[in-house]
């Protein structure tokens, strides 16, 4: 059995399993160093993870490949030596794991509400794109609302219309469309939109 730490990859929003080994295994240490399980058998791995010191202040998010390969041990003509021999078949399971590295205050989510911007979808539907860019050092997956007042008649409101976005990389920006009342006209509205997670939000 061998385990292998992969980091996500975002394209356009879409998260995706990355090919390239993540830096996290430099500093991951197994014991035992060598997994064999024999047949009807468990073994229980420690995992310790050591950043050094002068590691960036980051999070990690990814998942640990455990691939399994069946193996046999043959006795070569009776001689006593033990062989091991790999066999083709391979079983390949993701656990997702995080890592953050740096003072526990700083890996908290943290993030702006950049701009909004209506536009008709693909269907005819009308729609509220709204952007977010990541300042924190933890991917984002936001979750809101957003609500439209008018500020000619106090009971003339269209929403809340609640939304969730797909994955913010640290550093980059993100949007939302959020489908909204066909009845919604051009005007000046005003615009509330709050968005949060884990407890933090911004309006």
């Amino acid at each position: 059995v061998t385990l292998e730490f992969r980091d996500y990859a975002y394209t356009n929003g879409v998260r995706s399993l990355g090919s390239d080994p993540s830096i996290v295994n430099e500093w991951l240490t197994l014991n035992p160093g060598t997994i064999v399980v024999g047949a009807g058998e468990s073994v229980e791995v420690d995992l310790l993870i050591d950043p050094p010191s002068d590691a960036p202040e980051q999070a990690f998010e990814g998942a640990m490949v455990v691939l399994a390969s069946a193996a046999q041990v043959n006795d070569e003509q009776g001689s006593g030596e033990k062989v091991r021999v790999e066999v083709a078949t391979q079983i390949a399971l993701n656990i997702e794991f995080w890592v953050g590295v740096g003072a526990a205050e700083n890996l908290y989510p943290t993030f702006d509400i950049r701009s909004l911007e209506g536009r008709i979808g693909d269907d005819g539907s009308k729609e509220v794109r709204i952007y977010f860019e990541n300042t924190g050092l933890i991917p984002l997956k936001l979750s809101g609302s957003a609500q439209f007042l008018s500020p000619t008649f106090d009971e003339l409101t269209f929403g809340p219309y609640e939304f969730r976005t797909k994955d913010i990389p640290t550093g980059q920006i993100g949007f939302v469309d959020v489908e909204v009342s066909q009845e919604l006209l051009e005007g000046p509205w005003q615009i509330l939109v709050a968005a949060q997670q884990d407890g933090i939000k911004q309006t």
